[in-house]
């Protein structure tokens, strides 16, 4: 439904009809150097990752969420015995990240004072 609306909208709008795009030279060339340099790869085999935090540190997010989609499925094939351990796991570790949002939040509170980070008037 959002994509509907979403189509609509652009549709209605027209938004970015007139825009002009220009594009550098730099830009080109360091997109075809990235094109040739993929087509010496294989696609299929680079979306799964050799390390899990490889993929992380490296910002790899396809082959986190390929990882994550692939260790879900092997958890939801185990026993719920054998699968308790992990789950209680990341439920742990869930609510410790939710605990530090919480803090995080809570100081930011506090440092908050004025609506913006540089007040208006201090430009004039």
């Amino acid at each position: 439904m959002a994509l509907f609306i979403g189509l609509a909208a652009i549709n209605l709008t027209r938004a970015g009809e007139g825009a002009v795009v220009e594009v550098q030279q730099a830009q080109i060339e360091r997109a075809n150097t990235l094109l040739s340099q993929k087509e010496s790869h294989n696609v299929v085999l680079d979306i799964f990752p050799e390390n899990i935090a490889k993929a992380v540190a490296d910002g790899q997010v396809l082959q986190v969420v390929i990882f994550s989609i692939l260790f879900g499925i092997g958890l939801a094939r185990l026993s719920d015995e054998k699968k308790k351990p992990m789950l209680q796991f990341a439920e742990g570790l869930s609510d410790v990240m939710f605990k530090f949002t919480d803090l995080v939040m809570y100081f930011a509170l506090l440092r908050w004072r004025e609506p913006w980070p540089m007040p208006l008037h201090r430009w004039a």
